[in-house]
């Protein structure tokens, strides 16, 4: 059985608790995002969760988080958000989703991540490329 629930904290934003959900992430499995929101698989402590940030104009408007169980996966593909999360002070400030399913994730520095829809293995240079290109643009 899954358990859905809202993540509350008394004095956090919804793109606050966004940002301390990735960042603190063991792995980032899969993105997927459509009109309303963009949903995370991240593994914490060898547990699945499916986190769901619902979006309105690319702001951040609440996180819903679903437990899916034991960590079985080992696609790990966008784990390097993670790690560039937490070496930046910076908060998640938008999400949006193109028509090819790639997801922008903005922080409130101006770094822009493109997480690429892609099975090639070369998608994490490519979007670390791109927060760099749309950083210093």
């Amino acid at each position: 059985m899954c358990i859905v629930f809202l993540i509350a904290a008394a004095a956090a934003t919804p793109a606050e608790q966004l940002t301390a959900l990735i960042s603190s992430a063991d792995e980032i499995d899969a993105v997927e995002g459509n009109e309303r929101g963009i949903a995370f698989t991240i593994e914490n402590n060898d547990e699945v969760f499916r986190v769901e940030a619902a979006t309105r104009g690319g702001r951040i408007t609440s996180i819903a988080q679903t437990d899916l169980g034991p960590a079985t996966s080992v696609a790990h593909r966008f784990t390097w958000l993670a790690d560039a999360l937490q070496e930046s002070p910076a908060a998640i400030h938008a999400l949006t989703v193109a028509e090819d399913g790639t997801v922008s994730l903005a922080t409130d520095d101006g770094t822009v991540y493109k997480l690429i829809a892609s099975k090639s293995p070369n998608a994490a240079v490519s979007a670390r490329w791109a927060a760099a290109w749309d950083h210093e643009g």
